[in-house]
């Protein structure tokens, strides 16, 4: 490694631990938005025809606890490489998945299944978000208190303070089940994001699976729990997963079990729709796998006929419910057409 080659490392090394403290400040200002100093840009692209590509490409991953309020903070790991870096403006996804599942499920550690890894190597900053009541955010002393409204302006919050430590102009947003019904609304505003993909949602009626599972007999057993809180053991998941190839099945067997705020199921026993999807003002995409079990395909087509900013629906063969954690190509065509959408080339 050359005497030049090192100190660009060791510039950007610095640069990025330092904006460490100022993602996790909850009172960063506009002036603290993190680009490269001048010197390094100029450095950085003036080696960057020589660079390996297996640099430019290598994951580095940052844990966060974001403060949204209320003495609460959402647990967020960021992903990104060298490219996330060298791409101006920059690019940013937030990623919020099921209130019945970890962030750490957008990150699957099997190759083609870590969603943060194909975003940063595509050039973005990529963030996996525990929403209130999940995993390592903050999880109320009970679990039925957390409204729709919160999980809103928590997001929102970590959204501002990504936008704010890398310098991104406006976020992509991706979402499943009830986090992409949270971010559907969070798109209300286009000055701070760019697009809205979504999947796997409830919206106007459940499917005869969907109607099986919220049974009044499912009512009173949430209403059982203590504290508010839904205990989901390894073998909760097995029926998401029955395409699932074997790595993917023992990470989301070791990764996601734990207890979930029960706030979320109360949403559809509230009554569909429980959120509006015709407030958004920036492009979105559906997405639906063609033999899912639990959404019906009319839904999904409702979805993205009612959805304000003018969406499009896409169906992915042979894929069901959770089609980016399903055996290949329905994982690959999952991320095609997420990529496809929101950074075509």
């Amino acid at each position: 490694m050359s005497l030049s080659t090192k100190k660009l490392f060791f510039s950007i090394l610095a640069i990025t631990t330092w904006t460490v403290s100022t993602f996790l400040s909850s009172s960063a200002q506009a002036s603290d938005a993190m680009d490269l100093p001048t010197e390094v840009s100029q450095a950085v692209q003036k080696a960057r025809p020589n660079m390996p590509a297996n640099w430019l490409d290598r994951i580095y991953r940052l844990e966060h606890e974001v403060p949204v309020g209320n003495q609460q903070t959402l647990h967020v790991t960021e992903t990104f490489t060298l490219r996330s870096w060298l791409r101006f403006p920059h690019r940013a996804a937030v990623m919020v998945t099921s209130a019945t599942a970890k962030g750490s499920l957008w990150n699957v550690d099997v190759d083609g299944y870590d969603g943060g890894a194909i975003l940063a190597k595509r050039g973005f900053f990529a963030y996996a978000v525990d929403p209130l009541g999940v995993g390592e955010s903050t999880m109320p002393a009970d679990g039925r208190t957390i409204t729709f409204q919160q999980q809103i302006n928590t997001i929102k919050t970590v959204i501002q303070a990504v936008r704010l430590a890398r310098g991104v102009p406006k976020v992509d947003l991706i979402g499943e089940s009830y986090g992409g019904a949270v971010l559907t609304q969070i798109c209300a505003n286009p000055a701070i994001t760019r697009s809205c993909t979504v999947s796997s949602i409830f919206y106007r009626q459940l499917s005869a699976v969907g109607a099986s599972l919220f049974t009044p007999e499912f009512l009173a057993f949430l209403d059982s729990l203590p504290n508010g809180y839904f205990p989901q053991d390894a073998s909760s998941f097995d029926g998401l997963l029955a395409l699932s190839p074997p790595d993917v099945v023992d990470y989301v067997h070791a990764t996601q079990p734990g207890l979930y705020a029960t706030a979320a199921f109360y949403a559809v026993y509230d009554g569909l729709p429980y959120f509006d999807p015709s407030v958004a003002q920036v492009p979105g995409l559906v997405l639906r796998g063609e033999g899912d079990f639990l959404d019906d395909a009319a839904d999904d087509e409702a979805l993205a006929a009612d959805y304000g900013g003018g969406a499009s629906l896409v169906t992915i063969p042979g894929a069901t419910h959770i089609p980016r954690l399903e055996t290949s190509p329905s994982s690959a065509n999952y991320w095609n057409a997420v990529l496809g959408f929101i950074d075509p080339q």
